[in-house]
């Protein structure tokens, strides 16, 4: 469940609607850092002058992977100046001091205010990522495609191979969720390209390839459920299974977050599988870790506790309609009726607009959110009778080392699997990364993509089941 919940969700850009000013000190890069309770985000504003007179921006932010968003709106009156990204509901409003080169304004999102002082810099801070390996490597490096032929589409990937004769056991690793490249990239990091080279120089063949749909990848990602991706994780094990080089015996699923869904379900559907590798993974019902850490989100916030309850009673009445049998119809129709019938009061609340009730409405009933909302990941964990290793850090705070890893455990004994561990690892966020508070708010501020403390178990456990 990579669903990130961050203070800025933003994904696309807007068209720019920008007033006009006359040209001033304004101009240039303004560098703040947003403070979240224990968190930090550092945010960028890049502004300039328009060949139509008038001045328009962007947003960056930084530690969120550095995307760039339009400013729908750049106003300077007398020395205040204000920005603003509509769709996000944001906005940057304060007084500049051309002298000392700080704007101190007031950053607001929906319901929540936080102070925030930016000062102009000469450039963007850059971001460094140590761990990710360059070449030349110790080992071979293949680009490779298979086929999924039930679904029709063409996987794209790359295979790292130890150096030596062989075979090899061999892993496979499937991402989280959303559109996600063989990488795993997300701000800056490439954690499943940090993995693979740890898991290679300790002997293990790794395959991570493109999503369907995503770059080299063919098929349609939108219409998929996380159990069409296990049916895509299996045609990676028959294509490792057919190479003389790997050990057919030994080639197993690594599955992080959402995939750690799709691996139990595909050890389950074939016996081709040897053993699954689960990071992160959810085993308790996935509305009750959306309910979770949109909860969490809300009390980070500052929402009071009256608007959190009546917010989770709203929730409550969407997550049974889209875990009902109604079709997708029934469930826009009632969702769009339930919409109708808030108050003015609950819809400024809120936040509603036609937009994001349409947004709404076709994420919940999408293929994808549907089947999460109805499958039970412990009936499945029941039925797996291959080894399993199973890894959460305990900063986790999108899927919850304690109540996962328990489910996991418990599922697995219950099932009559006792080949099996289970590890709880301290310090480590839902990245697997040494954090500090383990929110989604510091995943591009830490230079580390992977604990080597958290690789070094999986290398050591796959090795140890070749023995």
């Amino acid at each position: 469940m990579k669903k990130h919940v961050l203070l800025i969700g933003i994904l696309f850009t807007f068209p720019i609607s920008l007033s006009a000013q006359p040209a001033g000190p304004v101009e240039g890069i303004w560098l703040g850092t947003l403070r979240v309770e224990t968190s930090e985000l550092r945010l960028a504003i890049i502004i300039s002058w328009s060949e139509g007179n008038y001045y328009e921006g962007i947003l960056n932010s930084i530690d969120q992977g550095g995307a760039e968003v339009p400013l729908d709106k750049v106003n300077l009156k007398e020395d205040t100046l204000e920005v603003v990204v509509s769709a996000a509901g944001m906005t940057i409003r304060g007084a500049i001091d051309p002298a000392n080169g700080t704007w101190t304004t007031v950053f607001k999102q929906g319901p929540a205010t936080f102070p925030l002082i930016l000062t102009k810099v000469e450039q963007l801070p850059g971001m460094s990522r140590p761990q990710e390996p360059v070449p030349p490597y110790p080992y071979k490096t293949e680009e490779v495609s298979y086929e999924h032929s039930d679904a029709g589409i063409t996987l794209s990937g790359t295979l790292t191979i130890p150096e030596g004769d062989g075979p090899f056991p061999a892993v496979i690793l499937l991402t989280g969720s959303g559109p996600q490249n063989r990488d795993e990239e997300l701000l800056g990091h490439k954690p499943f390209l940090v993995l693979a080279d740890y898991l290679t120089r300790h002997g293990i063949a790794v395959l991570r390839s493109d999503d369907r749909g995503v770059g080299g990848s063919s098929g349609d990602f939108s219409t998929a459920t996380t159990e069409d991706f296990a049916g895509d994780a299996l045609a990676g094990v028959e294509y490792l299974k057919a190479r003389p080089d790997m050990n057919f015996s030994m080639i197993g699923l690594a599955g992080h977050s959402e995939g750690g869904m799709m691996a139990p379900m595909a050890a389950v559907r074939s016996d081709d599988v040897d053993f699954i590798v689960l990071l992160a993974a959810p085993a308790i019902p996935f509305e009750d870790i959306i309910r979770y850490q949109t909860r969490r989100s809300w009390i980070k916030i500052g929402m009071d506790s009256i608007d959190i309850e009546r917010n989770t009673e709203w929730q409550n009445q969407i997550f049974k309609l889209i875990s009902s049998e109604k079709s997708d119809q029934q469930v826009r129709e009632e969702m769009v009726r339930l919409y109708q019938d808030l108050s003015e009061e609950a819809r400024t609340r809120m936040q509603v607009t036609e937009a994001s009730i349409e947004s709404e409405i076709a994420r919940s009933t999408s293929p994808w959110w549907r089947f999460a909302f109805r499958f039970d990941p412990v009936s499945t964990l029941m039925q797996v009778s291959c080894p399993v290793l199973a890894i959460s850090g305990d900063k986790d705070t999108q899927v919850t080392s304690k109540e996962n890893l328990a489910a996991i455990e418990k599922a697995l004994e219950r099932g009559g699997n006792r080949d099996y561990r289970v590890v709880e690892l301290k310090g480590l966020n839902h990245l697997f990364q040494t954090a500090d508070s383990g929110d989604p708010l510091e995943y591009g501020r830490i230079e580390e993509t992977f604990s080597p403390v958290a690789m070094q178990v999986i290398a050591e456990w796959i090795n140890k089941l070749g023995k």
